[in-house]
């Protein structure tokens, strides 16, 4: 028992092993950017104002999505628990309770964007067309939040078990499906009628149909399920759902706060030019992009993390931390340079202001470095968040934000520098992430962490 025991360690921290876990939640992230960007050419194409209107009522949809994120990702570190502890029927029990929470959310959601967002944004767009088109939008992208809150129950599950194989092909044939409904609906191609915003919101509501549909018939067939405990009769449990929230509870609050400083930064960052505020939504684009491999080896943290503890194995999650931060840095190495060597032909997508790709690419090096220090601030945390305490991961984001932002606003506003100084502010924030995060998991009381 002792040696299988010790091979079904070295498995879960082995590099191929970390590999195959993150691989998938990789793809399925490049699946995801992929469309976004295709959304945003397609509708540019269409007119400036579809494009912000529709911009603009995708950041109020995510923010919604980002919450009900942090939901399902309290639920998958307890899933990951359970499953380190080879203790499967509760891990039934948890998807159940997931999904019931999910559920009121989605209805409370729909309303708020159906009715809410247009409410509290008549007072701030200025444009009437604007106003409109981004009413005829979310009248429509709204009904997608329940289908997009169901597939991250299911994603919980996978990511929770690291049974995340699954996610490589669900996710790119939604993806696909979004970008031909959108090329149709959009334009009026393949048969459809020309709808332009509204097609759009249609198109991505479809996908997502399609997307949990696959996800929900392959977990009916799925030859564990019993295993597992999946759909077993059972009624809402508030209490089990309270321990899920104390878990998620954090992560949810941070998401939003997450997303809030970003609008502050770009909020601040226009007070150094359109010009500078242009470029930094030219380098979000690429930044978020070469984040995607981080992220999903992040992921891969938080739920391996977790099933380490449940078997009663904390002493091997900083070899661990070790093996995920140095593939993640091996996968930056390959990224970075193909992004900074091409970035002629990369910044040229964007556009061919040649002020503006001045501005940029000196940028463009700063986060081709912060990319490191990203990697290894982000890899920290999440292995924090896996261990259950989502409190102090919190906290650590919290305090890190506050760092941040003040460097912003000092370079912005109180001594307004360079565009590049200001975006070094990501050696900042995640650097300060790093040193907190690593000073807690040495010194910090989470090795007999419970959830």
């Amino acid at each position: 028992f002792a040696q299988y025991s010790h091979t079904c360690l070295k498995n879960i921290i082995s590099y191929r092993n970390i590999i195959k876990v993150a691989l998938p939640i990789i793809i399925s992230g490049l699946s995801i950017n992929i469309v976004n960007i295709t959304d945003t050419i397609f509708l540019s194409n269409l007119s400036e104002v579809a494009l912000g209107a529709a911009g603009n009522a995708g950041i109020l949809y995510y923010i919604f999505v980002l919450i009900g994120s942090g939901f399902a990702v309290g639920s998958q570190i307890i899933i990951g628990r359970r499953n380190g502890e080879k203790n499967y029927k509760k891990i039934g029990s948890l998807v159940a309770q997931t999904g019931y929470f999910m559920a009121a959310m989605a209805f409370v959601f729909f309303f708020l964007l159906r009715f809410g967002g247009p409410f509290f944004l008549k007072d701030i767009v200025s444009s009437k067309e604007v106003y409109q088109l981004i009413n005829e939008y979310l009248y429509h992208r709204s009904w997608g939040i329940f289908f997009t809150l169901a597939t991250l129950v299911f994603i919980s599950f996978y990511v929770g078990t690291t049974k995340t194989k699954v996610l490589s092909w669900i996710t790119p044939i939604s993806a696909l499906i979004n970008i031909v409904l959108d090329y149709g609906l959009i334009f009026g191609h393949f048969g459809f009628p020309a709808m332009g915003v509204k097609g759009a919101a249609i198109a991505s509501n479809i996908a997502e149909i399609i997307g949990a549909s696959i996800f929900l018939f392959y977990t009916l067939n799925l030859k564990s399920k019993i295993k597992y405990g999946l759909f077993q009769a059972e009624k809402p449990d508030f209490q089990k759902i309270g321990k899920i929230l104390f878990t998620a509870g954090p992560i949810m609050v941070q998401n939003f706060i997450t997303l809030a400083s970003w609008f502050v930064f770009f909020t601040l960052i226009e007070n150094l030019g359109e010009n500078q505020l242009a470029v930094s939504h030219i380098i979000r684009s690429i930044y978020m992009l070469i984040m995607i491999p981080v992220f999903g080896f992040a992921d891969s943290t938080n739920t391996l993390t977790s099933n380490l503890l449940g078997q009663k194995q904390a002493n091997q999650v900083f070899n661990l931390i070790f093996r995920v931060i140095f593939v993640s840095f091996f996968a930056n190495l390959i990224a970075m340079p193909l992004v900074y060597f091409n970035r002629d032909f990369v910044l040229g997508i964007y556009t061919d202001n040649a002020e503006i790709l001045a501005l940029t690419e000196p940028v463009l090096g700063i986060i081709s470095g912060a990319i490191f220090v990203f990697s290894l601030g982000i890899i920290l945390y999440r292995a924090i968040a896996g261990t259950g305490k989502t409190m102090i991961a919190f906290w650590i984001e919290f305090v890190t934000l506050i760092i941040y932002l003040i460097y912003v606003v000092y370079f912005t506003k109180i001594n307004p520098s360079s565009l590049s100084v200001v975006w070094s502010s990501e050696f900042v924030y995640f650097g300060f992430m790093s040193i907190i995060g690593f000073i807690y998991l040495k010194y910090g009381n989470w090795k007999t962490s419970k959830i």
